[in-house]
């Protein structure tokens, strides 16, 4: 059986305003990653003006960091780009951790989505001794600018799109 990763891409402040419906879908994604104790990688835009003070453009959204408070299985990434999915994999890889499935949620599915879920497809291979990962992104727990241009593309580069899992109760973008 597979080990799945759950991949949280750029849930801060700066990019959520236009983004906030999905917040309760990805509480969701990550209160089945904990149930399941799947590790999840939680990936922040970083303020690429000041690269060498390394720090995120903006802090990850308050439910989402009560969510994965006391998880010992969270993993953090920060990029300077869009892709972040060889940074996902080198952190992984440093950690001595899985690389079978990864599960995509967050903002933006038309960009930042899009270019680490690629990254990802592209690059688990030669980190995962030839074996290809799957790499799902999940409808309801991302936002998109421009939602059937993204579709598009995932499928032509045999990205699932997939439904989130069986909903959890998420009241007030938090986990019960």
């Amino acid at each position: 059986m597979s080990q799945t990763t759950l991949c949280i891409i750029d849930m801060q402040d700066y990019f959520i305003e236009t983004a906030h419906h999905c917040v309760g879908g990805v509480l969701n994604e990550i209160k089945y990653a904990k149930k399941h104790r799947h590790d999840i990688v939680l990936v922040e835009y970083g303020d690429r003006y000041h690269q060498s003070d390394p720090h995120p453009l903006s802090k990850t959204i308050t439910p989402i960091v009560n969510a994965l408070k006391r998880y010992s299985k969270v993993f953090n990434v920060l990029k300077f780009r869009d892709g972040g999915g060889e940074l996902i994999l080198e952190e992984l890889k440093t950690q001595s951790r899985p690389m079978d499935k990864f599960r995509l949620v967050g903002v933006n599915r038309g960009y930042c989505i899009m270019e680490t879920a690629q990254e990802l497809k592209a690059s688990t291979s030669k980190y995962n001794g030839g074996k290809a990962g799957i790499v799902e992104v999940v409808r309801g727990a991302t936002w998109c600018s421009y939602p059937r241009d993204s579709i598009a593309q995932l499928q032509q580069q045999h990205i699932s799109l997939v439904n989130q899992h069986r909903r959890v109760a998420v009241v007030n973008n938090k986990l019960s």
